[in-house]
């Protein structure tokens, strides 16, 4: 990719009971997109979460990285807990 993205799992600021997915994209050293999103695992998990229905691709370009849907998207039983699911929350 031509920019740099990064993804952290980190516990929110206003409530330790919570995790995000906060993924950042800079585009310069001085412009970034930053979105967050709450996490859900089995020790955290989100209640009104649904399935992806789809790859992530805005207008066919891969912005915010490409996610599984569908058959590919379901937890490897050996791995619990190896996929982190989530609902966007915030963008800054």
């Amino acid at each position: 990719t031509k920019f740099d993205i990064f993804q952290d799992i980190v516990f929110a600021e206003n409530d330790p009971e919570s995790l995000l997915v906060r993924q950042i994209v800079k585009f310069s050293e001085t412009n970034e997109l930053c979105v967050d999103a709450l996490a859900s695992t089995s020790a955290y998990p989100l209640e009104e979460l649904t399935d992806r229905e789809r790859t992530g691709k805005i207008l066919g370009l891969n912005v915010l990285g490409v996610s599984l849907v569908g058959d590919e998207a379901e937890e490897d039983v050996d791995r619990p807990d190896s996929r982190v699911r989530f609902v966007f929350d915030e963008g800054r």
